[in-house]
């Protein structure tokens, strides 16, 4: 017996053998059925709650033949960038960012330490700020998450194919913490890529993030 979700099964393709059977709440069911990824679905057994309502579905199934396919098409739309136009410490920008399930994107930049954003399923959630003007930065701060965490900035320069690079792991934490990236001295750039990972989650997973500052 393997405690564990039927999640695990719904986004990764793991090992399926004729013997395996689930044991799922009316919740998890409908969600197995919702994503289509399964087929020759049987249940062996309900178990009902004292009300005489399902409570648990033994539940014999495999995935349907497509399934790598399906699964790639769906890591590849978590990697399309959404676009909104923001303005930060007074100056017009352009944010791209992973697709969210909490929060604008814009409680970000609001210096509201408590406002928060996460991403839906992209582990690294990646956020990229297009400067209308090129700004100078020596480095960025962020408020995340107490999970272990890697952040990546990657520093675009205007008419140039020149980038700089870098990286740094946090580790594991009770509360939220601020995480900085010291840019090494002033940068005068265009664009600044950023990568926020949560280091033991494997993807699809949720990147919380509270805050991010542009230190000058």
């Amino acid at each position: 017996m393997i405690l564990g979700s039927i999640d695990g099964f719904i986004f990764d393709h793991k090992p399926l053998s004729v013997n395996t059977i689930f044991i799922l709440i009316p919740d998890e069911y409908q969600r197995m059925l919702d994503t289509k990824k399964f087929t020759d679905v049987k249940i062996e057994k309900t178990l009902p709650y004292p009300d005489g309502s399902p409570g648990f579905y033994f539940v014999h199934l495999r995935y349907v033949d497509n399934i790598d396919a399906i699964l790639e098409a769906e890591k590849e739309a978590r990697r399309v960038l959404i676009s909104e136009d923001e303005t930060i410490d007074g100056q017009p920008v352009t944010v791209r960012y992973s697709m969210l399930d909490m929060g604008p994107i814009n409680n970000l930049f609001d210096g509201e330490p408590n406002s928060l954003v996460r991403s839906l399923e992209a582990n690294p959630m990646v956020i990229e700020l297009v400067f209308n003007q090129p700004r100078t930065l020596r480095g960025v701060t962020l408020k995340v998450g107490g999970t272990a965490t890697e952040v990546k900035a990657v520093l675009h320069f205007t008419g140039s194919d020149q980038t700089l690079v870098y990286d740094k792991d946090f580790a594991n934490t009770p509360q939220e913490k601020d995480v900085s990236l010291d840019f090494g001295g002033p940068r005068h750039i265009n664009l600044l890529h950023l990568e926020v990972r949560s280091v033991y989650d494997s993807e699809p997973a949720h990147v919380h993030i509270w805050e991010l500052r542009l230190n000058e």
